[in-house]
């Protein structure tokens, strides 16, 4: 499984062990809850959960602009950034600032890239597994299809790539021993350079030349991940979550590093007898420059805010499945830089 971003904020599945309540943490009232009352039950099991999803991104842009890291929904209760290749979304309203940019108004030939088109299919398979009621860990392994289409500087004709291939493999691990509820953590791990980074166009008047370092499926970076998460009950009717998780590169490739980002979620969730649970989150994500002389630095950082509203529904009792929509909230980029106007996040969860 949409990230994030936003590229998450991820929200999470409360059904994990991680965000399992205590009879101490719990009223006496919710204690007669027997949907409640089984989480509890399951918080000190270890337990190994794969969360699919899929992501479609597709846009239009000028000037160099590219599709950044979208801040993607995802059901509530396994700690992650959010801010992946998940979820189903379509962007094609290029901005500056808080702004859009009228890209009728340009002809070819220029002296910027004139992007035209990124279609990305993303699937990321997560396998989460809660080692005790204390320790998990998480590793997310995503596979890009992507296709683009742009005219370079000083080109009158529309060059094309199209790739399919592993992205960087994300390791976290969690700890949230610090109190007796266990509703709150830590999370710990490191993004690693599995992606390719040496994809080139095979179309057009580029054909061989090298795409873009941003459309690469890896960053060929290694990235420290550091982030804190709460959970918890507001009434008997509603419960809560927030998170937030900072990326920082540790080492550059070919003249490339990626700024560094933070991620940061919160939702709520309607509890219910029903198999149909509905949340709503806010999903946010902001992101410094790129380093490095094959950086598209003057087209890079942003500061993105979702709304993001969805359910999880009961399939089984060891499956589930949920989707959310994502809506703009705020939107505001450093350059040209090409964003959603909506995006949709849709995934399995299986648990045992």
């Amino acid at each position: 499984s949409a990230p994030s971003p936003a590229k998450s904020a991820a929200p999470e599945e409360f059904e994990s062990e991680a965000k399992t309540r205590t009879h101490e943490r719990v009223p006496a009232k919710e204690d007669r809850d027997p949907r409640r009352a089984r989480r509890r039950s399951q918080g000190s099991q270890p337990r190994i959960r794969h969360l699919i999803g899929k992501q479609e991104v597709a846009g239009k842009s000028i000037f160099g602009s590219r599709p950044r890291h979208l801040v993607t929904p995802e059901p509530v209760g396994q700690q992650d950034s959010g801010i992946d290749d998940r979820g189903i979304s379509r962007g094609d309203d290029l901005r500056t600032g808080t702004g859009r940019v009228d890209s009728g108004a340009i002809t070819v030939p220029t002296d910027r890239e004139i992007q035209q088109m990124t279609i990305n299919r993303n699937t990321t398979l997560t396998l989460d597994y809660g080692i005790s009621a204390d320790w998990g860990v998480t590793a997310q392994l995503p596979h890009l299809n992507r296709y683009h289409t742009t005219i370079v500087d000083g080109d009158t004709d529309i060059s094309t790539s199209k790739s399919s291939s592993i992205g960087d493999l994300r390791v976290l691990g969690r700890y949230q021993g610090f109190s007796a509820e266990h509703n709150w953590g830590v999370q710990f791990g490191l993004k690693l350079p599995t992606g390719a980074t040496s994809v080139n166009f095979n179309g057009g008047p580029q054909a061989g030349q090298a795409l873009d370092r941003g459309l690469q499926p890896g960053t060929g970076s290694t990235d420290l991940l550091v982030g804190v998460y709460r959970f918890g009950p507001i009434s008997q009717s509603f419960d809560y979550f927030a998170q937030a998780l900072l990326q920082v590169s540790l080492s550059s490739k070919d003249q490339f590093k990626p700024g560094a980002g933070v991620n940061m979620t919160a939702g709520v969730r309607y509890v219910s007898d029903s198999r149909v649970v509905p949340h709503l989150q806010i999903n946010a994500r902001t992101e410094r420059k790129e380093f490095g002389d094959n950086a598209d630095i003057p087209n890079s950082g942003a500061t993105l805010v979702y709304l993001s509203p969805g359910a999880t529904v009961g399939i089984t009792d060891k499956l589930q499945g949920y989707g959310f929509v994502q809506l703009p909230i705020y939107q505001r980029v450093t350059g040209y830089q090409l964003e959603p106007k909506y995006s949709v996040s849709v995934g399995l969860h299986y648990s045992y």
